[in-house]
Order: structure tokens, then C-alpha cells, then sequence
């Protein structure tokens, strides 16, 4: 993106530039020149950015970097099956433990299903 918008300005400026006509003083030749040098630059800078650019992935996995901590709302709902777990709303702790589950089966089976309160209600529901 970036690339191609200096393309764009240094094309831009190199366009509005036209040859001076015979009679034209110093100053305004130098203008032209600066004009003419900025477009050059700004084009050539596009085309390195263009070229020097990573290519994007097709790959889905490669753009979503691995989870390394759970998620707040994991945490969430684990608090929220503790807190049903002591009203002895069991049903509910198996549907959140299952939601747990499908987030984060590691999570699951080393936090959420070892959890004192949690797994006595579970194995109260069984």
C-alpha cells in the first residue's frame, strides 16, 4: 500500500512537470529539476517498497498466532462454574465446562476440570 502510493506521487509530480520553455530563468529550471528529481525518487522508493515487501500468506494458520495464556473469558467462566458449583446449579457447570472445553482443552483438563469446587459438583451431577 505504501509503495504504491509513492508510485502514485512520484509519477504525480514527474507528470505535472513540463519541459521549460528557452526563455525560462535559472531559478525556474531548478524548480523543473527539483520536481523532476523528487518524482524520480518518490517513484524509485515506491518500487523498492513494493519489491522488499513480505509476501502474505495463504496458509489461515500462519496469520493467527498460537494462544499462550488463556483467554479472560476462560477465566471468566471458569469463575462462573465455581460460583455455580457453590449454588449447586450442577447442569450449569457441565454446560460451561463443556464450552471450556471447546475453547481450550488444555485449559480444560489442567485448570477447569481439577478445580475443587468445580469437579465436586461434576461428580455430584454424574
Amino acid at each position: 500500500m505504501l509503495g504504491g502510493g509513492a508510485v502514485t506521487v512520484g509519477v504525480t509530480l514527474a507528470a505535472r512537470v513540463s519541459t521549460p520553455p528557452m526563455d525560462v530563468s535559472m531559478d525556474q529550471e531548478a524548480v523543473t529539476n527539483g520536481f523532476l528529481l523528487a518524482g524520480a525518487v518518490a517513484m524509485l522508493f515506491g518500487v523498492a517498497i513494493i519489491a522488499l515487501a513480505p509476501e502474505a500468506s495463504d496458509d489461515p494458520e500462519a496469520a493467527t498466532p498460537p494462544p499462550t495464556t488463556p483467554s479472560s473469558s476462560i477465566h471468566e467462566l471458569t469463575d462462573l462454574a465455581r460460583t455455580r458449583a457453590s449454588e449447586a446449579n450442577c447442569a450449569e457447570v457441565l454446560r460451561i465446562g463443556a464450552h471450556v472445553r471447546e475453547l481450550d482443552l488444555a485449559y480444560y483438563e489442567n485448570t477447569f476440570a481439577t478445580d475443587r469446587e468445580i469437579s465436586a459438583c461434576v461428580e455430584g451431577a454424574r
